[in-house]
């Protein structure tokens, strides 16, 4: 098992495991209606989330909070896509551009079709209706899941990128907090269930 979590993309792999394990639980352990004002909702963990949602209800403030972290996070994805595509043209060849930023590139390929298709796919909705009375997806929270992915996974590429450790000491750490804060102001927005 230590041989496994040494490989590169051990951990990746385990989370993925345990991101279809959760989502299979939200599918079917207490799914069933919750009621929210006027409306009935059919959601996983039903009394959990129907809790937290009576609990803390909704936020306005953290919806722009999250929203703006969301922005945030787009723009440093095109970011990172501009400097992809600079370097190939600087270079001529996909070959020559450092792995790093291919990969970061292929990552970024794979977080647009997950984010369109758990846009599509709904395994849960969200709790409060859109004005026609209609439900968007909920789970996994497109907005958590770009938030998460940008900002961790541009910490931990940066490095690779910028060598001064000046930098490095604010930049990294200020992208792990906007995804903690991006992620907590999601949710407690009231746009998802916990």
């Amino acid at each position: 098992m230590q041989d496994f979590m040494k490989k590169p993309y051990s951990r990746t792999l385990i989370w993925a495991i345990a991101f279809l394990i959760y989502t299979i639980f939200v599918s079917v352990i207490d799914n069933r209606a919750v009621v929210i004002g006027d409306y009935s909702v059919k959601v996983g963990f039903a009394a959990l989330n129907g809790w937290f949602f009576k609990t803390f209800g909704t936020s306005g403030f953290f919806e722009v909070i999250s929203k703006l972290i969301g922005v945030l996070c787009i723009i440093v994805a095109a970011l990172w896509c501009a400097l992809f595509v600079l370097r190939f043209v600087q270079r001529k060849n996909i070959r020559r551009i450092e792995k790093y930023l291919v990969v970061f590139l292929a990552f970024l390929v794979v977080l647009g079709f997950l984010y369109v298709f758990f846009n599509v796919v709904k395994i849960n909705v969200r709790p409060i209706p859109e004005a026609d009375g209609t439900f968007e997806a909920s789970y996994p929270s497109s907005h958590t899941l770009l938030i998460l992915c940008i900002t961790f996974v541009s910490s931990i590429t940066l490095p690779r990128l910028i060598k001064d450790k000046s930098v490095l000491k604010i930049a990294c750490p200020a992208l792990r907090i906007c995804g903690i804060v991006g992620v907590a102001a999601r949710r407690l927005s009231g746009g998802h269930w916990l």
